[in-house]
């Protein structure tokens, strides 16, 4: 069996009761490639974000977490932070949740892209100010390894094979503790060393993928 974390391989073991002789772990590797990238693009301008802003990837699965993502940036954008939440991939009108941006008051805030083309995805993440990964299980985790390589500080949860992939280049939350996730990212918001150590740090991480 190829599987593709260490983390996966420990599940396969405890739930399949298999030989860990016969799992093989084979890494994988980001998908942001810093060549042939279109400078011309003006990803603010396509996505209609007029601020700063935090940005945080995934699908509707309730396992991404992205509620509490949300709820969390209502805490910290009422604390005086001028930044926007841009959901990458998410849809509002077919999402569970436009009613949570709805009932908070958060259009404005909040953006949903919709479906992003790849060569799209290098300069959203390069331009954000900071990249969440609020998940309570992964596999893998392939969108850590492209922050990393866009030199993006990340906040990460640190359930399942998430700190494995992430390291030391990001700083981590329990995902069930909406107040640490707020507390962690406030932390890098509001600290410049903070944010380039992760960077550093994320580099150096990147490159062993």
């Amino acid at each position: 069996i190829i599987t593709i974390s260490e983390f996966s391989k420990r599940e396969i073991i405890e739930n399949l009761c298999v030989n860990p002789k016969n799992v093989t772990v084979t890494l994988l590797s980001g998908s942001s490639d810093k060549k042939n990238i279109d400078k011309n693009i003006n990803i603010q301008e396509i996505y209609g974000i007029t601020n700063n802003y935090i940005i945080a990837f995934g699908s509707n699965g309730s396992y991404k977490n992205i509620d509490q993502l949300v709820y969390a940036f209502n805490k910290i954008r009422l604390t005086s932070y001028k930044i926007q939440l841009v959901l990458v991939g998410y849809q509002h009108k077919a999402s569970f949740l436009s009613k949570i941006v709805d009932d908070l008051n958060l259009n404005e805030h909040v953006i949903f892209t919709g479906f992003v083309p790849s060569e799209h995805v290098f300069h959203l993440i390069k331009k954000s100010k900071l990249f969440v990964f609020p998940s309570f299980y992964e596999g893998f985790g392939i969108p850590l390894l492209d922050a990393q390589a866009c030199e993006i500080p990340i906040a990460s949860s640190n359930a399942g094979s998430l700190p494995e992939v992430g390291n030391n280049g990001c700083i981590y939350f329990d995902p069930a503790n909406t107040q640490e996730m707020i507390s962690v990212i406030k932390k890098v918001l509001d600290s410049s060393d903070v944010s380039d150590q992760l960077v550093s740090q994320g580099l150096k991480n990147r490159s062993n993928f």
